[in-house]
């Protein structure tokens, strides 16, 4: 477990690196680098959560502080990783979880999400699923689509993502939808419905997770 914890742990920094270079506009490629110096940055800085302990959360080349963002989000897989597939045992479904999370860091920020991370679930859940489930799957879509033009109740990639994860988890992704609504609406009275536009990826994120541990 202590090999999948760290896996979870090199997941949630290549999210978080890859949220900062979306974030920032910056290319894909290329070393990691202090955003304060722009020193590049070696493997043994780079260490998911031991880096960051190692040099008491400060850059070492300019002792600039470092953001706990990327190591908050290490721990939070670091922690998931193992409990899921304790659960689960589905490597595929810890990097479903993965994208998820991806999302809603995403979501939170604009409330937008990019077309790649969906690409990629697409091919995570289509993997998974059969041929029943796509056809059922797809006319569904279609439909929520036209319906929501008309109302806008969701975003599209709301709607994206729940399709996606039918294929997944079956007629489950009831529960999902009917846990990730009661979420919501906690955030939404806590802020006395003064909230006009909510994230809803992260309470999907939340859904799922929070499915995952019920279920068993």
């Amino acid at each position: 477990m202590l090999i999948i914890s760290f896996l979870g742990a090199c997941v949630g920094s290549f999210i978080s690196a890859l949220f900062h270079r979306y974030k920032h506009q910056q290319k894909l490629t290329g070393r990691s680098h202090c955003d304060h110096c722009n020193h590049s940055l070696t493997w043994f800085d780079l260490i998911p959560i031991i880096s960051f302990i190692l040099l008491f959360g400060k850059c070492r080349y300019c002792r600039y502080p470092i953001s706990y963002f990327s190591t908050l989000i290490e721990i939070n897989l670091f922690i998931l990783f193992p409990l899921i597939y304790s659960l689960t045992h589905s490597i595929s479904l810890l990097m479903v979880v993965s994208i998820l999370l991806y999302l809603s860091i995403q979501d939170m920020e604009s409330l937008t999400v990019s077309i790649n991370p969906l690409i990629v679930l697409l091919c995570f859940t289509v993997i998974h699923s059969n041929f029943l489930s796509i056809s059922i799957a797809l006319p569904f879509y279609l439909l929520l689509t036209i319906l929501n033009e008309r109302i806008s109740m969701f975003g599209q990639a709301d709607i994206d993502i729940l399709c996606l994860l039918y294929l997944l988890f079956s007629t489950a992704i009831l529960y999902i939808i009917i846990i990730a609504c009661i979420y919501a609406l906690i955030y939404f009275l806590i802020n006395r419905f003064q909230v006009h536009y909510i994230p809803f990826v992260p309470y999907i994120y939340l859904a799922v997770l929070t499915f995952i541990c019920i279920q068993k």
